[in-house]
């Protein structure tokens, strides 16, 4: 099936969806060394231990420090700018799906619970009665697969547009420390490594030629 897509919603350290767009066609990043961040020098005993250039988003009252309270708030933070773009009212709910993308299950985020992670975004957005609501912790092929669960529901008639979350933070400081542990986080002892960065992405989706969209895919 063919999926248009009928509003986005995003946070990351540029700010919400419009504010991101506008900085990226600037030229704009945010990357900035971040103190929260040590990486691992070649000696930890006997070199200096440098610090993680990172894409954190700015301190928000409704944003945790870490773990999982933080990536829910993300989820909601959002979600809540996609819902608000896309004009959502209480009588689309009960034809209305949610898919939440999340990273994958790890060491660290064994203890985050998850899977119950969608069930607890539908809270915090006050979307009771949804027509689906599922939780799929799958890390960097998130959007993809919510895609095709998206694409699946809408052509079985389950529900008429789908909200889609995605969102993930690298720069969780037990996170950081395993990446950083494995060489995966740019330093001196891994310069080929990544800068770490979090953000969330929503996107409305519904079945192509049905409602006007800004894009179909």
């Amino acid at each position: 099936m063919k999926l248009a897509i009928r509003s986005l919603g995003a946070i990351t350290a540029l700010g919400g969806a419009a504010a991101t767009a506008a900085a990226v066609r600037a030229g704009i990043s945010r990357l900035a060394v971040d103190p929260a961040l040590p990486t691992r020098p070649h000696d930890p005993e006997w070199d200096p231990w440098d610090e993680a250039t990172a894409a954190r988003i700015p301190p928000h009252r409704d944003l945790p420090a870490a773990g999982p309270a933080r990536l829910l708030a993300l989820a909601t933070l959002a979600a809540r700018d996609l819902t608000a773009a896309a004009g959502v009212r209480r009588a689309d709910v009960p034809r209305l799906a949610l898919l939440v993308g999340l990273p994958e299950v790890d060491a660290v985020t064994a203890t985050w619970a998850l899977p119950g992670m969608g069930q607890a975004l539908a809270g915090r957005l006050a979307l009771d009665g949804l027509a689906a609501v599922e939780t799929h912790p799958v890390g960097r092929t998130a959007i993809a697969v919510l895609a095709d669960r998206a694409a699946a529901l809408l052509a079985a008639g389950a529900a008429d547009r789908v909200l889609t979350v995605v969102a993930d933070s690298l720069v969780d400081p037990d996170r950081h420390e395993a990446l950083d542990a494995a060489g995966r986080v740019r330093s001196q002892r891994s310069p080929a490594g990544m800068m770490p960065g979090e953000a969330a992405v929503g996107l409305l989706l519904a079945a192509a030629g049905q409602e006007p969209c800004i894009l179909a895919t």
